[in-house]
This record gives C-alpha cells, sequence and structure tokens, in this order.
C-alpha cells in the first residue's frame, strides 16, 4: 500500500508539472490553442 501511495503522489507531482508548464506555455503563445484544437 505504502508503495502505490508513493506511486500515486509522483504521478500527481508529474501531472501537476505538466499542467503549470501548460499554462505558462498558454500565456506565452495563444498557438497553442489552435494545436489543442487537434485533440
Amino acid at each position: 500500500m505504502k508503495d502505490s501511495w508513493a506511486q500515486l503522489s509522483q504521478h500527481f507531482m508529474e501531472s501537476h508539472h505538466i499542467i503549470s508548464q501548460y499554462k505558462r506555455n498558454q500565456r506565452i503563445g495563444s498557438g497553442l490553442v489552435h494545436f489543442d484544437k487537434h485533440f
């Protein structure tokens, strides 16, 4: 159980990092919005 919790928290931290990078990129250029619509 402890290992899965560590894995889950690591996954959460990675997801948070990706989301924060994504938001920062959106502020930098709105070109990503067009890129976004393909997904």
